[in-house]
């Protein structure tokens, strides 16, 4: 189920106030926070690029992501387009691929980040525990 009552990261939100919820039950955390999705990313980049309209503005997803480490989660093209076929995709993805893969690189280019490409793990792990003691 995926309710504005609800914090999922598999939830497409359908509103701005249900990334303003999700955020909200992240700045709870007294931690510092580490992931590879939130809705003010994923509907800034797959809302402009697919409906043509986001909920947040970019000002907004980047004041939000300023405060955490993204895990950009970034396999090669071929590996993308070479799976494509074995997951559901929301319609619209496979088409404008490139759109939305140029989208994530130019966001990530300016938000603390790291990226992930499966081959790299060890070099993930060293990075959040940098993140983590720096953010003590």
């Amino acid at each position: 189920m995926c309710s504005s009552d609800l914090v999922a990261t598999y939830c497409k939100p359908k509103s701005l106030e249900m990334i303003h919820d999700y955020d909200f039950w992240l700045n709870l955390s007294p931690q510092p926070m580490i992931m590879d999705r939130h809705p003010a990313i994923s509907d800034l980049i797959y809302g402009e690029s697919l409906r043509g309209m986001s909920y947040i503005s970019e000002k907004e997803s980047l004041a939000w992501a300023k405060d955490h480490l993204i895990i950009y989660c970034r396999p090669d093209l071929d590996k993308i387009q070479e799976t494509f076929d074995e997951r559901p995709q929301m319609r619209g993805v496979k088409e404008n691929l490139l759109r939305l893969l140029t989208f994530y690189e130019t966001y990530m280019e300016v938000v603390n980040h790291v990226l992930y490409d499966h081959n790299n793990l060890d070099e993930v792990k060293h990075a959040v525990r940098e993140y983590l003691q720096s953010s003590n």
